[in-house]
């Protein structure tokens, strides 16, 4: 089978869409599919990192000198007989009716085409108000999205006339696993990583995040342990990782560090370093983050929003807190607890458990081959 991915964004722009989009077509190499990405180049103000390649055997693409000219030209590149392209996420407003234009295109060329929703309210902000679009997404031969709340989002604000079938995203259990206490402590050591407690974060520094509640929240957990802080401003001019400092300083924020980026041939013995994973972002598609640190062993304490509580249903750890949102207090007494509950037994997070098998690459592969040639889905993996 031949599969054309049309990403977002892709290398050597970094960040969860990049991860994810080389992961799931690595694993489509794996089992005999021809894999090709089109894709926009990096935007001018984003950092970049020009060492990351994807799969070797992947044939990829960068279009056009802008995301607008890449939407602009995707159609003359979009290769003949191929059985399927797949959209891994839609624009928002400003490039949504270019973006739009070359779904129809795709769709006429009567390859089965896809589009999958990435994040929540992207459909209902972007597309459910607007009937021309709306009437496009019907048209499609599959909507995608990596929850079971987006699945339900969609349908509703779709009239029940769009259905979407849930895919999880994959982790590699291979990479991505617990480890004990003597292992923890080696690679701390590698990180130069402190003592005690660590709770960790990691992603794109914006507003999205809310970086700032969660400084606060760390403030009033009283925790003398360390919060790390993984990832950085994308953007030139680091705005916002300067607002972070501010906060830091203006409150007396202690015991906060700045790990930098984080590649991902390093992220998940990051994860095996710290104890607890912390997020306080009030909308997220299904977290690649809080997914690889809960694959390591490690409980999450995070806002009530669709996209992480279900890592939390996917990972059910005795230590895990979802708390209500936008309650920073709330947040900083689950920090607190977990903290003393860590306190009483070293072992209490590392903790034999069940891989769950929705985010298995063997699950998620067999899914995705199964739609996007056609036939009919194994609907019985719900865990």
């Amino acid at each position: 089978m031949r599969i054309v991915i049309i990403p977002q964004y892709f290398y050597p722009t970094y960040g969860g869409l990049q991860h994810f989009t080389n992961r799931l077509c690595s694993q489509f190499i794996s089992v005999g599919t021809e894999v090709t990405i089109l894709s926009p180049p990096p935007e001018s103000d984003r950092d970049i990192f020009l060492e990351l390649r994807p799969n070797s055997q992947i044939n990829w693409k960068i279009i056009g000198d802008s995301r607008q000219d890449f939407w602009l030209n995707l159609h003359s590149f979009i290769p003949r007989h191929t059985d399927a392209i797949l959209f891994l996420s839609i624009e928002y407003e400003e490039y949504i009716l270019q973006q739009l234009n070359c779904i129809q295109t795709c769709m006429s060329n009567s390859t089965r085409t896809f589009v999958r929703v990435a994040a929540t309210n992207d459909y209902g902000n972007v597309i459910a108000k607007n009937p021309e679009r709306q009437d496009i997404m019907k048209r499609l031969d599959g909507v995608l999205v990596p929850t079971e709340y987006m699945q339900t989002e969609i349908k509703n604000a779709s009239n029940g006339q769009i259905i979407p079938t849930v895919i999880w995203n994959l982790i590699d259990y291979n990479k991505y696993y617990p480890v004990d206490q003597k292992t923890k402590s080696i690679l701390r050591k590698k990180y130069n990583m402190p003592d005690g407690i660590i709770a960790v974060w990691a992603g794109r520094f914006d507003n999205t995040k809310n970086l700032k509640e969660l400084l606060l929240a760390w403030k009033f957990s009283n925790s003398d342990g360390t919060l790390l802080l993984v990832g950085d401003d994308p953007y030139t001019n680091r705005s916002y990782k300067q607002e972070l400092l501010n906060c830091i300083n203006i409150n007396k924020i202690k015991n906060v560090k700045f790990f930098g980026h984080c590649l991902e041939n390093n992220i998940s013995e990051v994860y095996q370093s710290c104890d607890f994973y912390v997020c306080s972002s009030m909308k997220e598609g299904h977290s690649n983050a809080s997914l690889e640190a809960c694959a390591c062993g490690l409980p999450i304490i995070a806002y009530d929003i669709p996209g992480v509580r279900e890592t939390a249903t996917s990972f059910p750890f005795i230590l895990n807190r979802i708390v209500p949102a936008l309650d920073f207090k709330a947040l900083a007494d689950a920090i607190n607890l977990t903290c003393k509950k860590l306190k009483q037994s070293d072992n209490l997070c590392w903790q034999p458990y069940k891989k769950s098998q929705r985010h298995s690459p063997d699950v998620v592969t067999s899914r995705y081959i199964s739609i996007l040639s056609g036939k009919m889905l194994d609907d019985k993996i719900k865990k």
